[in-house]
């Protein structure tokens, strides 16, 4: 929805002020000085208007707070500024320019990525490939007729927790309530996917524009005003991404084989996710540090006076899995207990984690052989569980893996 409905209103945009540049040979910065001349919340709501039942502007005083985190967006600590002229990215970070699309006779539309640590390879067409390296982002570019691909500008950029850590201004989680909090009322806000949760729009009076996905703890910023394009250069700055620097995996579980026994997980290094240790059954609000929880939707539990609550897990800013969590209705969400995780696979983490003391980087085949009560399935998933007593309530826990994710729950048994 976004790439299309933007790229509608980036294609007007550059038909209206390409008559307004300068006549002598333009410096880059000058090429794209104009973009501002057209671009207003209007347009950006009429762009949107198809998809949205309704947008609204922010206010003045919320409009200069998107403004101002436009100009302080964060990729794994290093900082950049909207719009930006790919050649004044911070040390280290590059473009590799995708699909391309011509605007009129002076200006091309791209997709492109921003890769970090790569090789850039020159092309004879004048491009480039990018070899190796890591993706951190995508990107919306503009680029005049006849300019290199170091002088077109970056005007749109996508981030999500699953590749990189990321912030926008003081946001740096999707969570509906301190994104309020930060930036006031969204513009619009509306379930766009077959996930059930709402995807929170911000539509500044000058035409900056967020768009917040809680679903895939993801945010798309896009900015046009160039008028201010070198000053942008000043304000990018390359950090040293250190976060998950010296973890190294967990050791396999290995020796002769042992029963899966529910009450070893009730204790304090159940569940570890990097440096975190914790008890699978705990309070919500007893998550602090370095975990974030993005919350996505609470359902009612059928046949009981209970709710759960789905969160969405981060670490370091980092996509790790999801977890669930139980309450009373009339208890606040802060005071349900957790009872169930899911972490995904360990080739697409920042670092090692373990459930029940099983590493998410140890294969699925050497834990089933491991466990004597365990059942490995011809589609290749693999359960256990188990009953204990703690303290006088009864518990069953399982562990499972399928379909690349690895889960705890802990279900407490509910006396009839």
């Amino acid at each position: 929805m976004h790439h299309k409905k933007l790229t509608a209103f980036i294609l007007t945009a550059v038909l209206l002020f390409t008559a307004c540049q300068p006549k002598e040979t333009p410096t880059a910065y000058e090429m794209y000085s104009h973009t501002a001349d057209q671009i207003d919340s209007e347009t950006i709501m009429s762009a949107l208007s198809e998809d949205l039942s309704s947008v609204n502007v922010m206010s003045a005083k919320n409009s200069e707070k998107l403004r101002d985190a436009v100009s302080d967006i964060r990729i794994n600590n290093s900082r950049i500024a909207l719009p930006l002229l790919v050649s004044d990215l911070p040390e280290g970070f590059l473009v590799q320019y995708g699909k391309g699309e011509r605007l009129d006779n002076d200006y091309m539309y791209f997709d492109g990525e921003l890769i970090f640590g790569g090789e850039r390879i020159e092309m004879n067409d004048g491009g480039a490939i990018i070899n190796s390296g890591e993706k951190l982002a995508d990107l919306m570019l503009l680029k005049g007729s006849g300019m290199s691909e170091r002088e077109g500008i970056i005007f749109s950029v996508t981030l999500s927790s699953d590749i990189c850590k990321w912030s926008f201004g003081e946001a740096d989680i999707c969570s509906p309530s301190e994104l309020e909090r930060i930036f006031g009322t969204p513009s619009a806000s509306e379930c766009l996917s077959d996930e059930n949760v709402h995807d929170l729009f911000y539509v500044s009076d000058s035409g900056e524009f967020a768009r917040f996905m809680p679903s895939v703890s993801a945010v798309m910023i896009t900015a046009l005003d160039c008028s201010h394009l070198e000053d942008n250069k000043a304000l990018c700055e390359y950090v040293p991404y250190t976060d998950f620097d010296n973890m190294t995996d967990l050791p396999p579980l290995t020796g002769e084989k042992k029963e899966f026994e529910a009450l070893s997980v009730f204790k304090g290094n159940a569940v570890c996710i990097g440096e975190l240790f914790t008890a699978p059954y705990i309070p919500v609000s007893s998550l602090e540090g370095d975990i974030s929880l993005i919350p996505l939707e609470t359902a009612p539990i059928d046949g009981t006076e209970n709710v759960s609550d789905k969160y969405l897990l981060l670490y370091k800013g980092r996509y790790f899995g999801a977890v669930m969590a139980k309450r009373r209705s009339e208890l606040t969400a802060e005071e349900g207990m957790i009872y169930a995780w899911y972490l995904a696979e360990r080739e697409y983490l920042p670092c090692d984690a373990s459930l029940a003391d099983i590493p998410l980087s140890q294969d699925t085949e050497s834990i089933a052989a491991y466990f004597e009560n365990s059942e490995l399935k011809e589609d290749g998933s693999f359960v256990m569980y188990d009953i204990c007593d703690v303290d006088g309530q009864e518990f069953c826990v399982f562990y499972s893996r399928s379909s690349g994710v690895s889960a705890l729950i802990v279900e407490p048994v509910e006396n009839k």
